[in-house]
């Protein structure tokens, strides 16, 4: 079910690395109350990005179900259809969901 409403979100600013630091674009995610992803349509959205950029890093997480190497992937390809050098970085360590293991951050 799709809800439509106020939702808490994370918003992240995008900056060129320059002297400047400017800001490029946003990325939004919508939340529940409990801080899950929220079932809405785009609960994840990149604004677009300028011209004026034509270098990307792309920082994908390593899920069991793999849907953030998946998604990076799709992005990959759709940046690199507009002329942007795109580079796509995994962590070396496989996740811990992946090895049937469960992990907590203190």
């Amino acid at each position: 079910m799709t809800e439509i409403g106020e939702f808490p979100s994370i918003v992240c600013a995008i900056r060129v690395r320059d002297v400047w630091g400017n800001l490029v674009t946003l990325h939004r995610t919508y939340l529940t109350q409990n801080g899950k992803k929220a079932k809405v349509g785009n609960a994840k959205k990149m604004m677009p990005i300028p011209e004026c950029v034509h270098n990307v890093l792309i920082w994908a997480d390593k899920d069991k179900s793999v849907t953030g190497e998946k998604s990076a992937n799709v992005l990959k390809a759709k940046l690199e259809k507009r002329g942007i050098r795109v580079y796509l970085l995994l962590p070396n360590l496989p996740s811990l969901e992946r090895k049937g293991l469960t992990g907590t951050m203190s």
